[in-house]
């Protein structure tokens, strides 16, 4: 609700991209550190 899914505690990245929509997701790339997030609305 907040709208912060992201942070670092000390060299540790901490990700919770939530649970609002039916599909929620993070990709990371571990070379460059890039964090995206995902939100698909899919229907059932």
């Amino acid at each position: 609700m907040s709208g912060i899914w992201k942070a670092t505690i000390g060299e540790t990245i901490c990700i919770q991209p939530g649970q609002l929509n039916p599909f929620t997701y993070v990709v990371i790339d571990t070379e460059t550190m890039d964090i995206k997030k995902y939100d698909v609305n899919a229907t059932y």
